[in-house]
């Protein structure tokens, strides 16, 4: 029986930057206090802004809880900016 190996793979969502970098103008902070909110560098939520990397799962948990916006909002599950839900 052969081995499959298991790699993870980046999936890309399109216009998640785009609604992350909505979601930081609509609590009226920049990119930098947002990161600080977070407990980010300021270069990890630029990347995530500008596309060129995706969060993952507990990252974008973070961003959720901390910016106290959906995560169906940011991957672009539905139009509507909604709060996270809290625990």
């Amino acid at each position: 029986m052969s081995r499959v190996k298991h790699t993870e793979r980046k999936i890309k969502v399109k216009g998640f930057g785009k609604r992350l970098y909505y979601a930081i103008l609509d609590r009226e902070m920049n990119m930098a206090e947002a990161a600080r909110k977070c407990g980010f560098n300021h270069s990890k939520i630029s990347a995530y802004v500008n596309d060129r990397a995706t969060p993952n799962a507990e990252s974008l948990y973070i961003i959720c809880k901390r910016l106290n916006v959906s995560a169906d909002y940011l991957l672009g599950l539905t139009d509507e900016k909604g709060k996270a839900v809290n625990s």
